[in-house]
């Protein structure tokens, strides 16, 4: 092969390796901006727990157990006024027998927002868990990034060097035996 060959040669695989690079960059820029995205929805994500005292989660919960134990009272308030009503007994006793329905309403309802805060608790440490589990994620993404960009470097400087040893011409590779052969006559064959 003669050097102009060779020459053209390595300016080929020099555009080549500038378009391979300008590649990668704009590859790995969006692969970063992947990385932030991710990261930005997975803070607003761990923002958003539902689970945190006074949260979402909680509010519902303990508006609709209390919503459950005043509707029982006030059903059975009801029922009793109605009943002493058609019956003409003394409504005090109908509303003193309602108020005692009332206050173990409140016992109940005490017991199940314990019991609603224990689930609460249970759910939030799962939230967190999760978030902690995808917080892992953008590393390795990182780490797949670099490894990826790492492989293909080693594969073009392997490639470089495949292309230089194939390039030579006769008089590169007839004097690269000469001085080998001059080297082995002088050291005495070793």
């Amino acid at each position: 092969m003669s050097r102009s060959q060779s020459t053209q040669i390595f300016n080929t695989a020099t555009d080549q390796q500038k378009t391979d690079a300008g590649n990668a960059s704009e590859a790995e820029n969006k692969a970063q901006e992947d990385v932030g995205n991710y990261q930005t929805q997975l803070a607003k994500f761990a923002a958003s727990n539902p689970y945190v005292q006074g949260g979402e989660f909680q509010t519902a919960t303990n508006q609709q157990l209390t919503n459950t134990a005043d509707a029982t009272a006030n059903a059975a308030k009801a029922q009793l006024q109605g009943q002493a009503e058609r019956t003409g007994q003394n409504p005090a006793a109908a509303n003193a027998a309602a108020e005692e329905i009332a206050r173990q309403g409140q016992r109940t309802l005490s017991g199940d927002e314990a019991e609603a805060t224990q689930n609460r608790i249970n759910s939030e440490a799962g939230y967190k868990k999760n978030v902690l589990s995808a917080s892992e994620v953008p590393e390795q993404m990182e780490a797949g990034l670099y490894k990826t960009a790492g492989d293909l470097s080693e594969e073009d400087l392997q490639n470089a060097e495949n292309a230089s040893k194939g390039n030579s011409s006769f008089l590169d590779t007839f004097g690269n035996s000469l001085a080998s052969g001059l080297g082995k006559f002088v050291t005495g064959g070793k």
